[in-house]
């Protein structure tokens, strides 16, 4: 008895000691941050951690602490350790994409950046448009080059600054680039593309005319340059768009996006047979691009070749969930294919979406927005 008596004494004196040492490391910590005294705060949340491990807030504060020191692997990990014991804090997976964006894990950035999305980070006042801006040029450096478009187009409203201009311009151009990796020999092209594609965004016809102009003018063999202005004419004037299209095949004979919109040019006048070869010639030379799919799915649906057709719309769908045009796509290529249940189904995902965007739409002011096989709606 007087063994298993002082046993119990001991643990009981060393969990107090614990709790203790835990109350006053925590307190320490708190204090040394608030008096920005970083790197003893640091150690100090590690030490209260290693006592506490499930300290939620110690976590947040000892990444924050990290992320402003720099510290930027370490941070990931507080951060990680956070959203284990919070899986739906945003906060936590925006700071721990942000954390891996500075050390160039840009795949990983862009999917915790996008988690934190979903949970409904970008409406923290802390982080303002730092989650979409970022979204927007990681899904570029992916190339998703029409996702970060539809994302950048939202903040033309703010004027043509120069960052917004040059994230605009490699988006533009399809150069899987962050703007800080625009090699010093293409500034000038950037920027000018950038500009082009601001005015096209902002609906405004007669700066946008004079910048693509300018653009086509000083860069006339530069790869994209061409497929851009084509881009702009499309809505307008798609016979026009056809001829900058087949340029630049002259210049970039890979160049999907070139291919597929060129594709689409032909299967909206009809050519439906010129327009299969070039689709397929899109999807082969990129086959992850939602665009290329998507003109593709549409060819083999008016082909007759209905569930071909629905294959490729499916993966449009699938690289691209928010895109309208696509899901409506989609819908009609199953009910033509028969396939009744999906057709309802993918008719409901469109509506849902349909009702969204107009929810996004009736609070943005911008008036920018690109379709589904890449041309602007002017």
């Amino acid at each position: 008895m007087g063994l298993k008596f002082l046993a119990c004494v001991l643990v009981l004196t060393a969990t107090c000691v614990s709790a203790d040492s835990f109350e006053d490391l925590s307190q320490k910590a708190n204090t040394a941050r608030s008096e920005n005294r970083l790197p003893e705060a640091i150690g100090l949340y590690k030490e209260a951690l290693t006592a506490n491990p499930a300290w939620a807030e110690g976590w947040w504060s000892l990444g924050g602490c990290l992320y402003a020191t720099h510290q930027y692997a370490d941070a990931v990990t507080a951060f990680a350790k956070l959203a284990e014991l919070q899986p739906s804090a945003a906060p936590a997976w925006a700071l721990k994409g942000l954390s891996e964006l500075q050390l160039g894990d840009n795949t990983a950035a862009l999917a915790d950046i996008e988690k934190s999305i979903s949970l409904g980070g970008e409406k923290l006042p802390q982080f303002g448009d730092t989650l979409r801006t970022n979204q927007a040029l990681l899904l570029n450096v992916a190339g998703k080059y029409e996702q970060s478009l539809r994302i950048l187009s939202s903040f033309v409203q703010g004027g043509p600054n120069p960052a917004l201009v040059d994230a605009l311009g490699i988006a533009g151009l399809r150069r899987p680039l962050l703007p800080a990796q625009i090699p010093v020999q293409d500034h000038e092209l950037v920027s000018s593309a950038g500009q082009a594609v601001f005015w096209m965004l902002s609906k405004r016809p007669d700066e946008a005319d004079k910048q693509f102009q300018r653009l086509i003018n000083d860069f006339p063999a530069a790869p994209g340059v061409h497929y851009l202005y084509g881009y702009y004419l499309f809505g307008s004037n798609p016979v026009r768009a056809s001829e900058e299209f087949r340029r630049e095949l002259q210049i970039s004979s890979d160049n999907s996006a070139a291919a597929s919109m060129l594709a689409y040019t032909l299967l909206l006048s009809g050519d439906t047979k010129a327009a299969l070869p070039l689709a397929q010639a899109a999807v082969s030379h990129d086959p992850a691009s939602a665009s290329a799919q998507y003109v593709l799915g549409r060819v083999l649906v008016k082909t007759g070749d209905y569930n071909a057709g629905v294959s490729a719309l499916e993966k449009s769908v699938q690289l691209d969930p928010e895109n309208l045009e696509s899901r409506i796509s989609l819908a009609t290529a199953y009910a033509l294919a028969k396939r009744y249940q999906e057709a309802r189904r993918a008719r409901q995902e469109a509506l849902r979406l349909d009702s969204d965007n107009v929810a996004v739409s009736s609070g943005n002011t911008s008036n920018g927005s690109i379709n589904a096989a890449g041309g602007s709606n002017n």
